[in-house]
């Protein structure tokens, strides 16, 4: 086996690195809309059962504190299947997480479309890629640009947690978040069928852009994305297999039409 150098020695060819800070005015957005509705308690919640949420894949690391070579892919995942059909998750490392067909470059050879090359620098690893997806339970997906990943592994060997952050499109925050449905006592409905906090929740996702497309360069052009921070708690899991997703939560858009935009002023 492989011997790690002694905490704090420099290895050849290591390079820093560090997560990146940002406002994550997306977050703000969701917990401002919590304030009424349990929406962030509800997902959680049914991502505690297996339904929905995302698999971190770390290939090639050497398991030292510091590694130059790693590459790190996410999958956003259905949620948990035995024997074909939909489990409760048990959170023991036995949990089979099958995979969203869509995520994926390569279906044969379970090739994730969201990797990148990554390096781990004192037990923590940081990856930057293009754009990552999670399936949030099945009501939407939080898809993002300009992504960066850090895992951070715990001192027995275990994995602790992870932070993803990045670019959350308005128009696709605004869309996806619509259609997550909400319970109110005995009443059940999507938010895009309540007009007044339709209404709102365009408010809070227009208020809260402040950083130009990822593709933007140095250009001066209008804000039109969100930052987002994305902080998980992680878990072992085994890749399933990949398969069609359901469709995310409630149409909103007549006859399945394309949505309106957002039209923030």
């Amino acid at each position: 086996p492989r011997s790690c150098p002694p905490v704090g020695a420099a290895c050849k060819g290591a390079r820093s690195g560090s997560t990146s800070l940002c406002g994550n005015r997306g977050g703000v957005a969701i917990c401002d809309i919590r304030d009424t509705y349990p929406l962030a308690d509800r997902l959680n919640a049914d991502i505690e059962r297996g339904r929905g949420g995302v698999l971190i894949r770390v290939q090639g690391y050497n398991g030292c504190a510091d590694d130059p070579n790693v590459v790190v892919s996410v999958y956003p995942t259905v949620g948990v299947y035995a024997g074909g059909a939909p489990a409760t998750a048990r959170w023991n490392g036995e949990d089979v997480w099958d995979i969203d067909r869509t995520g994926l470059a390569n279906v044969e050879r379970k090739v994730s479309r969201y990797f990148g090359p990554g390096t781990a620098v004192g037990g923590v690893v940081v990856a930057k890629m293009d754009g990552a997806a999670t399936r949030v339970s099945g009501d939407f997906q939080l898809s993002i640009a300009d992504a960066s990943l850090s895992v951070r592994f715990a001192g027995d060997g275990g994995v602790g947690g992870a932070l993803l952050v990045g670019r959350w499109g308005a128009e696709d925050a605004y869309h996806g978040i619509r259609s997550a449905t909400l319970t109110a006592g005995d009443a059940s409905a999507p938010i895009c069928a309540q007009p007044l906090l339709d209404q709102a929740l365009k408010g809070y996702v227009c208020n809260a852009r402040d950083l130009p497309p990822a593709d933007a360069g140095a250009t001066a052009v209008p804000c039109e994305t969100v930052s987002l921070a994305f902080r998980m708690t992680l878990a072992p899991a085994k890749l399933g297999e990949p398969r069609d997703p359901p469709p995310f939560g409630a149409p909103c858009e007549p006859d399945g039409g394309a949505p309106a935009p957002i039209n923030c002023p």
